[in-house]
């Protein structure tokens, strides 16, 4: 017994998204890729994360509406049918629960010259005296006077005025010193000056 081929014969009737299969005394009917049902007249409908009459389907886009359902520290990124949340810079998690890194903890190091500070995603130094910031951007990093980079010297005494009354300002390495006017002495605070 020979089977008729109802697909080549063009005798099926399958959905406009759906292909013929050709079974032995018979056919099926199965929708293309991005539909969804039996596959029979007008029965193909989109996938989930599609939009359409089942004819035509469009990627529905999740992010749009209360960023997907992600964490507020996440971005959602749209894919084809779909979504994925992914935790920013500095936060870890699976995109639906993101927690802060805390940097400062997990690296000790982060601040040399310097104390570390967490903040949400990410941290920064607040230098010691005779320290600074390499620039205005850079708030991550302490530099001092002399680094192996040779940069440039930085200079407390021409910095700030009047570091010490009653004296003169001594810049050395990593700080400054104050060398008192005859007559004068530190104090225990190390910034005042009392009349020896």
């Amino acid at each position: 017994m020979e089977d008729d081929d109802e697909c080549e014969l063009g005798i099926y009737n399958c959905d406009l998204n759906a292909e013929c299969i050709n079974t032995l005394g018979s056919y099926e009917c199965q929708c293309l890729k991005g539909f969804t049902g039996n596959g029979g007249s007008y029965e193909c409908q989109c996938l989930k994360g599609f939009t359409g009459n089942g004819v035509t389907c469009r990627d529905v886009n999740e992010c749009l509406v209360n960023n997907g359902g992600c964490d507020q520290n996440a971005q959602c990124i749209n894919t084809e049918g779909s979504f994925k949340c992914v935790c920013d810079a500095g936060f870890r998690g699976d995109g639906y629960q993101c927690q802060d890194i805390d940097e400062c903890s997990s690296n000790p190091t982060l601040c040399e010259n310097g104390h570390c500070l967490n903040y949400p995603g990410s941290f920064r130094c607040e230098c010691e005296m005779g320290f600074m910031h390499p620039d205005e951007r850079n708030d991550q990093t302490c530099i001092g006077k002399f680094t192996m980079q040779k940069l440039p010297n930085i200079n407390e005494c021409q910095m700030f005025s009047n570091l010490c009354v009653f004296g003169r300002c001594d810049n050395i390495f990593g700080m400054f010193r104050c060398e008192c006017d005859e007559g004068y002495a530190l104090d225990g605070s190390g910034g005042k000056y009392d009349l020896t």
